[in-house]
């Protein structure tokens, strides 16, 4: 089955003022789709609706695979002042990892390579405090990408970031999904996503419809 994710006729409301209504999307293995809107239009409400952090009231969400890495929009700012070093936020992503084997050879490995992946792994022993806001969404992507996940949603990953981190970012996410990763991510910017994104899906009056980036 291609299907990664396939949603039908959801409608969510926070008490009784409605967010989402009759939202259909269906999302292929190796899609890298953008959701854009404006402030309050409900993308990080329909991003947590997928990840199953809030129920719909009615309509069915169906994620065929569960190895899905969420950076969440907060995720920059929650790590800046971190005292730990690069290494071991990757590391404790591992769900056996703990103070006494975090320096084991498979854990080694495995976060060696999640670093390289994404670039940074000269950046092993920093600590989280002395990187740029580029550089710590690098490590918050290798920290999902070291639980050997297939699927990978991102909310504003490009806020607070400089243009060239910006594009550096995409790079690295256009680069993921070339090698067989499903992305889905927020973003207001879609001058900058157009050419990465197989496709935008934008949020206006609590309905979801699919755009080329000239209408958005």
């Amino acid at each position: 089955m291609n299907d990664v994710l396939t949603i039908k006729d959801l409608h969510f409301a926070y008490e009784k003022k409605e967010i989402l209504c009759s939202v259909d999307l269906n999302i292929k293995k190796k899609d890298f789709f953008v959701l854009t809107g404006d402030n309050g239009s409900g993308k990080s409400t329909l991003l947590k609706c997928i990840l199953g952090f809030l129920e719909p009231q009615i309509g069915d969400v169906k994620l065929n695979t569960d190895k899905i890495g969420y950076i969440p929009q907060t995720g920059l700012t929650s790590l800046k002042d971190f005292p730990a070093s690069v290494y071991e936020v990757v590391a404790m992503r591992l769900e056996k990892t703990n103070f006494f084997n975090i320096n084991s050879k498979p854990i080694q490995k495995a976060v060696k390579s999640a670093l390289e992946k994404v670039g940074i792994e000269d950046l092993r022993k920093k600590r989280i405090s002395d990187l740029s806001g580029g550089q710590i969404q690098r490590v918050l992507i290798a920290r999902e990408l070291v639980s050997k996940i297939d699927f990978l949603i991102l909310d504003e990953p490009t806020t607070g970031l400089d243009q060239k981190s910006i594009q550096s970012l995409l790079t690295l996410l256009k680069s993921l999904n070339e090698e067989g990763m499903t992305i889905g991510m927020v973003s207001h910017y879609i001058d900058d996503v157009k050419d990465s994104a197989s496709h935008i899906y934008r949020l206006k009056n609590t309905h979801l419809v699919e755009v080329n980036y000239e209408s958005v």
